[in-house]
């Protein structure tokens, strides 16, 4: 008797089956499924391949929050994130609490170099996390002109008079 209800069913459970096998290859391709990394070496494997993995990092105190996520054409997407400034920090660090940028690294820079090793990568991203950087990286050049504004007059007055 279940056999024969099985048999007329089968249409619907195949329907079904199929459905939850594209509904499970459908979550694993938009990086719902990603790996939690421990170490730098870890997220870098996972990013050379463009495979969906995040990765906590303490630097100088900050805490950022690293995921890539599963791509297949010539760049593979990165998310940073600031999740906590440190303690005491300027109030300008603060200000990037929370902020996040997205990147897009070349897979041909990825097979040269692990990302932990790039000093550039950021050139390859845009968000507030990066205009808040930048904007830090201005002030802190304004700063150092505006302290050195003296030197710097003495220098040009003796440049333009010869002296």
């Amino acid at each position: 008797m279940n056999i024969e209800k099985l048999k007329r069913h089968r249409f619907h459970i195949l329907v079904i089956i199929i459905f939850v096998i594209l509904t499970i290859t459908a979550l694993y391709f938009s990086g719902v499924f990603k790996k939690n990394c421990s170490d730098q070496a870890c997220f870098d494997n996972a990013l050379r391949t463009c495979s969906g993995a995040s990765y906590s990092l303490v630097s100088d105190g900050n805490v950022y929050l690293y995921k890539s996520y599963l791509g297949f054409g010539d760049t593979c997407k990165l998310k940073v994130k600031m999740v906590k400034a440190v303690t005491g920090a300027d109030i300008q660090y603060n200000k990037m609490e929370g902020k996040s940028m997205t990147c897009r690294l070349p897979r041909e820079k990825l097979a040269r170099e692990n990302f932990s090793d790039m000093d550039d990568f950021a050139e390859f991203c845009a968000g507030p996390l990066k205009e808040a950087m930048y904007e830090i990286m201005i002030q802190k050049m304004y700063s150092l002109v505006i302290a050195n504004l003296g030197e710097i007059s003495l220098e040009a007055k003796k440049a333009v008079t010869g002296n």
